[in-house]
């Protein structure tokens, strides 16, 4: 039956199109997460500079 071919394709690309936003949205949360880091590590470093104290 061709008409089966075709969803199947049209369904694949769906798929793949579904993975890649998903790998894309994956990324995207890493690199917000990397520069929070980034941030907590920095207010750290400069309450140990300014805060020895504590």
């Amino acid at each position: 039956v061709p008409c089966c071919g075709d969803l199947m394709k049209a369904l694949s690309r769906r798929v793949s199109a579904g993975r890649e936003a998903a790998v894309e949205c994956a990324l995207e949360l890493t690199r917000i997460g990397d520069r929070w880091d980034l941030r907590q590590r920095l207010l750290n470093l400069l309450a140990k500079i300014f805060c020895p104290g504590t």
